[in-house]
């Protein structure tokens, strides 16, 4: 169990997003049998690690992310407590696509168990694409104020958000498909080769246009998807 100063640290880095169900998660955890390839963290590990990533890594600090695991692969599983994405939980990949996984808590721990009885990573078990996030207008008003920072650091925020939108917001994916971050540009297509729609053909034809190989190649796949 966390001492009082850990629920209070905890109360803090949760921010706005109830910090019941994660002092709820902890408990729960504990009863779970430890495994080296899942890891999963109890208070003490869970505030030096979540202190230290918000210090330097920008989805963490932008997202409010809180460290669930350490696998020691550099990897982990973050819980996010800000606005649209309070309570979901995005696997943080350092040579992959970073992005929302589960929905909430119950979800990764479900999960996790599983990981465990097949002794396997927990990264191991995720499908392609993102979650869909529930508040859709939110989840593109935070992406377009995003891409107004135009920074490296804002475009690692729309890199690991992208999977989880629903595509149905016309004007946010032109400005997607417009961004000065090749790789955002790429994110879209890739996006929108996992869910093709009709609708989306002309987005996918700015991204095969694009100048970027790169780019172009993704758009193209994501062409070659739309029926």
């Amino acid at each position: 169990m966390p001492t009082p100063k850990q629920v209070q640290q905890i109360k803090q880095l949760c921010g706005d997003y109830a910090s019941e169900e994660l002092l709820e998660h902890f408990e729960l955890v504990a009863a779970l049998p430890s495994a080296e390839m899942v890891n999963l963290l109890g208070p003490k590990e869970c505030l030096t690690l979540s202190k230290s990533l918000r210090s330097f890594h920008p989805v963490a600090e932008r997202l409010g992310g809180i460290v669930l695991d350490d696998p020691d692969t550099s990897n982990h599983h973050l819980l996010l407590t800000v606005g649209p994405c309070a309570g979901a939980v995005l696997y943080l990949d350092h040579d992959g696509d970073t992005r929302i996984v589960y929905a909430d808590l119950a979800s990764f721990r479900e999960a996790a168990q599983q990981a465990m009885e097949e002794e396997s990573f927990l990264g191991d078990l995720q499908e392609p694409g993102g979650v869909m996030l529930k508040d859709q207008p939110q989840l593109s008003a935070l992406v377009a104020e995003l891409l107004e920072e135009e920074s490296e650091e804002s475009s690692a925020v729309i890199l690991a958000l992208l999977p989880s939108l629903n595509l149905s917001n016309k004007a946010l994916l032109m400005k997607l498909a417009s961004s000065s971050d090749f790789f955002v540009v790429e994110a879209l297509a890739m996006a929108i080769a996992l869910r093709p729609k009709k609708l989306l053909k002309p987005i996918a034809e700015l991204c095969a246009k694009h100048k970027h190989p790169q780019v172009a190649r993704a758009g193209k796949q994501a062409l070659a998807k739309i029926k």
